[in-house]
């Protein structure tokens, strides 16, 4: 799989080899994202869920400005762990968390509506419902462009051996963030390598 704008993905099954290609859409490259940016410093490219909280690494470990299109997957996934955002992708509502739960912490407003955030201060980076909606968009192309594969080779997951992410933004996303937004079943997580 070469995961972009364009999702392109080759099955090899039996001396054959079946293809497809998907319209993925431009978020996975921090387009169409409220704080999306291009890969550069000062873009956030992961978020990891810790005892603490939420840590972020930014490209550079410069100060965090925004979201390329591997940390905007990566705080997806991090936002479904910890139940800020809901399997079908809607975000919390801020009346089903405790007064006292911290992961209110997270929850502000952008432009009127319920966000995430990510970063604090004048330039806060934030995750909002439209943001995920992007990221859900990719996610369905790309897990559709899987599946057909599978079907049309007349195969079920458990044939799969191997995964292949391919390409320079595929090799900077975690197997994390590609299970953890559904990209790839949860299933194949352990079959992931990078070319």
């Amino acid at each position: 799989i070469d995961i972009g704008t364009n999702g392109e993905m080759v099955l090899a099954h039996d001396g054959r080899l079946l293809a497809c290609s998907c319209a993925a859409g431009p978020a996975l490259e921090g387009m169409n994202i409220s704080c999306g940016m291009r890969a550069c410093a000062g873009a956030i490219e992961d978020v990891a869920v810790t005892p603490a909280g939420l840590a972020l690494t930014t490209i550079g470990d410069a100060p965090p400005t925004g979201l390329c299109g591997s940390g905007i997957l990566a705080a997806v996934s991090a936002f479904l762990e910890i139940g800020l955002v809901l399997p079908r992708g809607n975000l919390v509502k801020e009346q089903a968390l405790d007064a006292s739960d911290p992961r209110r912490t997270y929850l502000c407003t952008r432009d009127g509506k319920p966000a995430l955030r990510l970063v604090d201060g004048d330039s806060p980076v934030v995750v909002t419902q439209k943001d995920i909606r992007q990221v859900q968009l990719a996610k369905g192309a790309l897990l559709s462009g899987l599946r057909a594969l599978l079907v049309q080779a007349g195969l079920t997951l458990a044939a799969v051996d191997r995964v292949l992410v391919a390409g320079q933004f595929g090799a900077h996303l975690p197997v994390g963030s590609l299970v953890g937004c559904g990209i790839i079943p949860k299933e194949l997580a352990d079959k992931v390598a990078y070319l």
